[in-house]
């Protein structure tokens, strides 16, 4: 039976993604990013940076749904953010946007419901995710410094996005059998 609940910080930042914070603060933000990607982009606090926000400090990571600013030395989720926007702290922040995003929490009823239904036993996604990197070392003398190379980063990303598709053990062969075959493919030519 499952007793714990998540906080209104976790629900939010499950329900908003980060690209929606950065898009509502003027940042341009490119549509892969939601579908997973890594992007750099300007810093909401950019004014603050020694160079006033000239350079493209910050890196959203799309499938994390986080980003990261090298000028602050911040790591941020959406709620984070927000609440370094609006200068409130990081309940607040959560509650502005998941009325923003019009999210209902559930009823008595649902919960109950929930909390009674025994759990199915799903994938574990991270150790999907780890056996993919695994297997492509494994494959790739030079793992750790050709995982950085753009066009290796961005179809591992693109295997990665996949996985929240991942529902049941079946699902889960297919998507590395064939996430294998494409990070092969990429590895090898």
């Amino acid at each position: 039976m499952k007793v714990s609940q998540k906080s209104w910080i976790e629900i939010a930042n499950e329900q908003v993604h980060i690209a929606d914070v950065l898009a509502s603060q003027g940042v341009r933000v490119p549509d892969s990013v939601r579908m997973g990607a890594t992007k750099k982009v300007h810093c909401p606090f950019g004014f603050y940076h020694s160079d006033g926000g000239y350079s493209k400090a910050m890196r959203i990571y799309g499938s994390a749904n986080s980003a990261y600013c090298f000028s602050c030395s911040k790591r941020y989720s959406p709620v984070t953010l927000s609440a370094a926007i609006w200068d409130c702290s990081w309940t607040s922040a959560a509650f502005r946007l998941l009325d923003d995003a019009g999210f209902k929490p559930k009823s008595l009823k649902e919960r109950w419901v929930e909390a009674t239904t025994p759990e199915e036993n799903k994938p574990d996604l991270i150790v999907l995710s780890e056996a993919l990197k695994m297997y492509c070392s494994g494959i790739c003398n030079t793992w750790a410094v050709t995982q950085l190379d753009e066009v290796v980063a961005d179809k591992l990303n693109k295997c990665l996005s996949l996985l929240n598709s991942v529902k049941t053990h079946d699902d889960a062969d297919k998507w590395l059998q064939i996430c294998k075959q494409v990070m092969s493919r990429v590895l090898t030519s």
